[in-house]
């Protein structure tokens, strides 16, 4: 597959990052998380903290298009299942 929309949360870590960057140069969209925003000032890097006992990422999530593909590289998920993740 090539193009469409990505979301990798934890897009400015080391390895989110570097996926990002991989998605971009295969054609995707790819919006970046992570808890202050991926700090590359642009529309697609997106501040999201699910863990800070708000609802507010909920919005974050709500306003991204339909994607094509999810990453996360955040760390480890100790919350929950990715395999149950419904966005």
């Amino acid at each position: 597959m090539t193009g469409g929309n990505a979301v990798v949360f934890g897009g400015s870590g080391a390895i989110g990052a570097v996926v990002a960057a991989d998605l971009e140069r295969a054609g995707f969209v790819t919006y970046r998380t992570s808890r202050q925003g991926a700090g590359g000032g642009s529309e697609l890097d997106i501040a999201l903290d699910p863990f800070d006992g708000t609802d507010r990422w909920k919005a974050a999530i709500d306003a991204l298009p339909a994607v094509d593909a999810v990453v996360w590289a955040q760390g480890t998920n100790a919350n929950d299942s990715l395999v149950d993740l419904d966005l």
